[in-house]
C-alpha cells in the first residue's frame, strides 16, 4: 500500500498560440456545444468494488475540457489510474494539490491519471454545501477544474453513474490502479493522511 504514489501520471497538454485564454463561461458555452448533461434519478443498488484482478471496465465520458474520454484513448499508458473525487467532498478537495503534484511527478513514467466525478447533483443534500464553494454538476465542474489549476483529465458521470457503478467506488477520493493490461492491482486511498504531515507515513 505504501508504494501507491509509485503507480501515479501524466500532465494534460495545455497547447500553445496567439488567441486570448477562454474564461469559464466561454468554456462552459463551448462544451455545451458537444454535450448537454442530463442527470437522471438512479436507484438504490447494491455496488460491489472491482476486485483486484479483474479488468478495467470501459467509458466515454464528457471531461471539463470539451471532449469525450474513452478508455483506449490512454492504451499507451503503461499504467492507467483512476480516481473517483468530486467538487463539494472536503476531502477531495484536500488532496486536490496532491493529485496535480503526482501528475507532475510520474508524467515521465509511462503514467496516466484520470479523475472521475461520481455524483449525481440530483444526490446532493443541501447540507453538504455547506463544506463546498460549488456543487457537483458539470458546469460546476468545469469552474472547478478551471480555478484549481487541474493538470489531468476530469471527467463526469453525473447523467446516470453507469461507469461509476461498474467500478465501485466507495468514497472520494478513491483510487484504481491498472497495469499495462489494465488488469486492476490496487484499490483503495491515496495515502494515509487528510491533512499532508500529519500521519507517520504516505501510502
Amino acid at each position: 500500500m505504501k508504494n501507491i504514489v509509485r503507480f501515479l501520471l501524466i500532465v494534460v497538454g495545455l497547447g500553445s498560440g496567439c488567441s486570448q485564454p477562454q474564461t469559464t463561461e466561454d468554456k462552459v458555452m463551448a462544451e455545451e456545444a458537444f454535450f448537454t448533461p442530463n442527470p437522471i434519478l438512479v436507484s438504490e443498488q447494491e455496488v460491489a468494488p472491482l476486485e483486484i484482478g479483474e479488468m478495467a471496465p470501459d467509458f466515454n465520458l464528457p471531461g471539463v475540457d470539451g471532449k469525450f474520454h474513452a478508455l483506449h484513448d490512454y492504451e499507451q499508458a503503461k499504467v492507467l489510474v483512476i480516481i473517483f473525487t468530486c467538487n463539494h467532498c472536503p476531502t477531495a478537495q484536500a488532496y486536490e494539490e496532491r493529485m496535480k503534484q503526482i501528475t507532475n511527478d510520474y508524467k515521465d513514467q509511462s503514467v496516466q491519471i484520470i479523475a472521475i466525478s461520481p455524483n449525481s447533483p440530483l444526490g446532493l443534500l443541501y447540507e453538504e454545501l455547506g463544506y463546498s464553494d460549488l456543487n457537483d454538476d458539470y458546469e460546476a465542474m468545469v469552474q472547478r477544474a478551471d480555478d484549481a489549476a487541474y493538470n489531468f483529465p476530469y471527467l463526469y458521470d453525473g447523467d446516470d453513474e453507469k461507469v461509476s457503478l461498474k467500478y465501485g467506488p466507495v468514497a472520494t477520493p478513491h483510487v484504481f490502479v491498472f497495469d499495462a493490461q489494465r488488469t486492476l492491482q490496487y484499490r483503495g486511498r491515496i495515502d494515509a493522511s487528510e491533512k499532508p504531515g500529519s500521519a507517520n507515513g504516505e501510502d
